[in-house]
């Protein structure tokens, strides 16, 4: 069994990885050059898809919600259930694409974190609260990416990237999120600070 298996590792080849896509990697150079939450608690207009948050301690409770962690596993899951049900070619490598953005992100974001200028907008203890939903967002921004000529960005996705990339922190999601997929971000607003 064992030479079985030998044989098998060596003749059949995992997928290629492609080269991340220009949308990928212009997002990863925006977040690179922005000057993190710099907009932070400034005003702005929020519309209907939007709830504006004013401080700190509602922000914090927003992050570590159950309806938020509920909102960002939903968003991938559209994502790839739609690429299992209609595009499984391309979605062969999306564990490849997910080793080949990982370590990126999270030394962005770690670098992000611990520079002055956002250890200065942040309190003590936030950047330890929001350090695990920001990785999981922001590689869920390049995958979003990599499948978008499959999959269009949810509404979730799309929202989230605007306003981080405005300098604003996207804290997570307020109403319900249903698991039926399609429509899922339909009730409810992104919670913004």
């Amino acid at each position: 069994m064992s030479r079985l298996v030998d044989f098998l590792r060596s003749h059949i080849a995992p997928p290629r990885v492609p080269e991340p896509t220009r949308a990928t990697s212009e997002f990863l150079e925006r977040l690179e050059a922005l000057d993190w939450f710099c907009h932070l608690g400034q005003p702005f207009d929020a519309g209907p898809e939007l709830t504006r948050i004013n401080d700190w301690e509602r922000a914090l409770r927003i992050f570590k919600s159950q309806r938020t962690s509920d909102a960002m596993l939903e968003s991938q899951n559209e994502l790839t259930v739609q690429l299992h049900a209609e595009h499984r070619d391309v979605y062969q490598v999306w564990n490849g694409k997910v080793a080949q953005f990982k370590p990126r992100v999270v030394d962005l974001v770690d670098r992000k974190l611990a520079s002055p200028p956002v250890r200065a907008r942040l309190p003590a203890l936030a950047s330890d609260r929001i350090v695990g939903n920001l990785r999981w967002e922001l590689l869920g921004g390049c995958m979003h990416r990599e499948y978008a000529a499959f999959v269009p960005l949810t509404a979730y996705r799309a929202l989230y990237d605007q306003w981080l990339l405005a300098g604003h922190l996207p804290c997570g999601w307020l109403g319900r999120v249903p698991s039926d997929m399609k429509g899922a971000f339909d009730v409810g607003t992104l919670a913004v600070f």
